[in-house]
């Protein structure tokens, strides 16, 4: 018997209809207490003992002398030191131990970003350089200076969290078992100007030579702005300062930090795996050899980030609130599991909390969180309200009834004075977001805190000056009065697709993948090259993240030939692969058909297309 093409076309299509793709997302259980304990104190003995390390002929990493590495590079009548730890005991107990590998003159020092766990010990050694009569330059990036002066602007509060990040008054090694990146963070005994004037600096990449070594100082943005590279090619090591290190990247610091650009900082990674470097020397933890194993560990750890930022950007314009974002997203096993992936110390729930604001700003959406109560305002009404608490019908009603007490003295002072009171009816909205947060629609009080809230909101509207406030407040208002979530229909987000040029749209892809319905074992690649346009594209999916590659003169598992018209429309819906193929429009180019056809479809699947598919 003879089946036609057309018949095992579909059967095919049925098939990968019905199978769909394994589910990963669900957040792993909490460590226990012990567990916790048991894998900070392994994490230690990255950092013990303090010894310096003997990475390759010259090149020595002093680790476990302070929280941040110190590096020394040996050349034929001279040194370099790469980054200065973080106070000058600890520096110059590090650069003592780095100098019985030799004693040739301090000829530079290469700062790789302003953080003071990098600077603050370079006074030491410029000071004893200068008693030996040696003239020592200082390399960094061009801003700098700037993004010192930046962080200064508000050194007393990142001081004050940061001795709390770093447990300053914790019992070592008993509540302080270790930094994340180091033992301990060794503070100066006394204060020390930390300003570090370079003499040399660079914008993009520069090549310089120093005691007979000749090495690149790179732009790649990630911890910071002005994070540098060094890139020593005759030894086929790299220095990344502290884009990479065996935690989790620290892409929020709880400490307070600028929006460390998350994009940025994978692309950055991009460049460091195209070195193919044989030696990775990071600023903290430990240095790592091997070309695979570097290749392994930047892999990882870029998907990593690229997954934190694809995702999140993907929930903000499925109109997720930030909460409910952070719910959602997990690392998938293979990325969650790597041991430069372990929440030592970046966090993944924070990394979202942090491109979600780097992308929005602090404003979540919820006309409550507008103009908030202070914390102590709102501390003080929730104790009236369960001490003041009578007798309701339903568990909603208590919020209802307090809600619509502070509606009353407002509209009591308005008609005296002429004067709403933002702080009742601020709580009145408050109580009344609570209340329908719940989803208790069930609960009598459910619909009388809706009511509520049309009503602090218009009342909130007309007693601002602000006209974009008014219309925030008034718009909610419709909104919550007509039971939506949005007075702009998804449905629109269509025909915007329709209008995209085939850049734009090709790189929506990474941005809409689903990483739910992905198994983290899936590894494909394939290519587009629109005849109509003349623009090829070519995509990876590794890790549950998705790659629009810059770089597509490889081999891919497939080839798909046809005009980007037909393929924006069977992505928003208005045709379909099948079809397509069989009435020629489309063309494969893979071992089979049937595979090449297997993985387009797979491909499409990937993509979170509920929005504008009917």
């Amino acid at each position: 018997m003879t089946v036609s093409k057309p018949a095992i076309l579909v059967s095919i299509y049925l098939i990968l209809l019905c199978c769909g793709c394994c589910v990963f997302g669900i957040k792993e259980p909490s460590l226990t207490v012990a567990e916790a304990d048991e894998y900070l104190r392994n994490h230690s003995r990255i950092f013990t003992p303090a010894r310096v390390i003997d990475v390759t002929d010259g090149i020595y990493c002093a680790i476990g002398y302070a929280i941040g590495n110190m590096i020394m590079v040996e050349g034929t009548d001279g040194v370099i030191i790469i980054d200065t730890t973080e106070s000058n005991d600890a520096g110059w107990a590090a650069y003592t131990a780095l100098r019985e590998k030799s004693n040739k003159p301090l000829k530079a020092i290469i700062i790789t970003h302003f953080h003071a766990d990098h600077i603050t010990g370079a006074s030491a050694l410029l000071e004893d350089a200068s008693q030996r009569g040696w003239k020592v330059n200082v390399y960094a990036h061009s801003s700098t200076r700037d993004e010192t002066a930046r962080a200064d602007s508000v050194f007393v509060t990142r001081f004050r969290r940061a001795a709390r990040q770093f447990g300053h008054i914790l019992v070592p090694n008993v509540e302080r078992i270790n930094c994340g990146l180091g033992l301990a963070y060794v503070r100066n005994r006394r204060p020390v100007n930390q300003t570090l004037l370079p003499t040399h600096t660079y914008d993009v990449r520069e090549t310089f030579t120093v005691a007979g070594i000749t090495f690149d100082l790179i732009h790649t943005p990630g911890e910071t702005n002005d994070q540098t590279t060094v890139w020593i090619p005759d030894k086929k090591a790299f220095f990344p300062g502290d884009n990479i290190y065996e935690a989790f990247p620290n892409l929020y610091a709880i400490r307070g930090s600028p929006y460390r650009d998350v994009k940025s900082w994978y692309e950055s990674l991009d460049f460091l795996k195209s070195l193919n470097a044989k030696y990775m020397v990071p600023s903290h933890t430990a240095p790592v050899t091997g070309e695979e194993e570097i290749s392994d560990i930047l892999t990882k750890y870029r998907d990593a980030i690229k997954f934190i930022y694809d995702q999140t950007v993907r929930y903000i314009n499925k109109n997720y609130e930030l909460d409910a974002i952070v719910d959602k997203i997990s690392l998938p096993p293979t990325l969650a599991s790597h041991p430069y992936l372990l929440e030592f110390y970046g966090s993944v729930d924070w990394s979202i909390r942090a491109v979600y604001s780097g992308l929005l700003g602090w404003f979540d959406g919820d006309a409550a969180n507008l103009n908030p109560l202070t914390k102590r305002e709102r501390a003080i009404r929730m104790t009236d309200l369960l001490n003041n608490a009578t007798e309701t019908t339903s568990p909603l009603s208590k919020f209802v009834v307090a809600a619509r007490n502070s509606l009353r003295i407002s509209d009591g002072n308005f008609s005296r004075t002429g004067y709403h009171l933002r702080g009742e009816l601020q709580w009145a909205l408050e109580l009344a977001t609570m209340a329908i947060n719940t989803g208790f629609v069930e609960d009598p009080g459910y619909e009388e805190a809706r009511q509520v809230k049309i009503d602090a909101l218009g009342k909130l509207a007309v007693l601002r000056l602000s006209a974009t406030e008014r219309n925030y407040y008034l718009t909610v208002r419709k909104e919550t009065q007509l039971s939506i979530n949005s007075v702009v229909n998804p449905r629109t987000l269509k025909p915007w697709l329709e209008t995209r040029m085939d850049p734009q749209f090709m790189a929506e892809y990474p941005l809409r993948f689903n990483a739910e319905i992905c198994n983290d074992t899936i590894l494909l690649s394939i290519k587009f090259h629109f005849t109509d346009v003349g623009s090829t594209y070519g995509y990876t999916i590794r890790n549950c993240v998705a790659n629009l590659e810059e770089n597509r003169n490889r081999s891919y598992d497939v080839t798909v030939v046809t005009s980007y018209v037909l393929w924006r429309d069977i992505v928003v819906g208005n045709r379909d692969i099948l079809s397509s193929y069989v009435t020629g429009q489309i063309e494969l180019k893979s071992k089979t058909w049937w595979e090449g056809l297997i993985t387009l479809k797979k491909f499409l699947q990937l993509m979170d297309r509920e929005e504008f598919i009917a």
